[in-house]
């Protein structure tokens, strides 16, 4: 399994997206924090961790399909509510992830490509938003 090699690959492509880049305050698997928690200081930002792994073993290949959840963060501001921050901040994310090319050590990555989301939604905190992406990236073992 090289799960945290296609980790470090999403973090790669999505840091390296100059839109994704300069939505976000910070990309990582951690939600950023603030001692103040009614600041806007770390928000936007995305997240991102492997939600479901399905490995194949087949007489011509070995690999995996991990689906990868990447989610965008936002709270509103003066300019942009926290649903349009969320909104483009996906739009983003899937412009720079499905049918990427990903490059990560020890694979051949075949595909990523965009599977679903909720949506949406509101944090029980009723300020902040965020929308799960999954993302199913297949590899096959070099």
């Amino acid at each position: 399994m090289e799960t945290e090699g296609i980790l470090g690959a999403v973090y790669a492509k999505l840091a390296a997206d100059g839109d994704v880049s300069s939505f976000a305050v910070s990309i990582g698997v951690e939600h950023p924090q603030d001692t103040d928690s009614a600041s806007l200081s770390v928000f936007p930002y995305v997240t991102f961790s492997a939600s479901a792994s399905n490995p194949f073993d087949d007489k011509d290949a070995v690999g995996e399909t991990i689906v990868v959840q990447v989610t965008p963060w936002g709270r509103g501001t003066g300019t942009k509510s926290a649903t349009k921050q969320v909104a483009e901040g996906a739009d983003f994310i899937h412009a720079a992830l499905h049918r990427a090319t990903l490059t990560a050590t020890g694979t051949n990555i075949i595909n990523c490509l965009y599977q679903s989301s909720p949506g949406i939604i509101e944090d029980p905190d009723g300020f902040t938003k965020y929308r799960p992406m999954l993302f199913a990236i297949t590899y096959q073992e070099a």
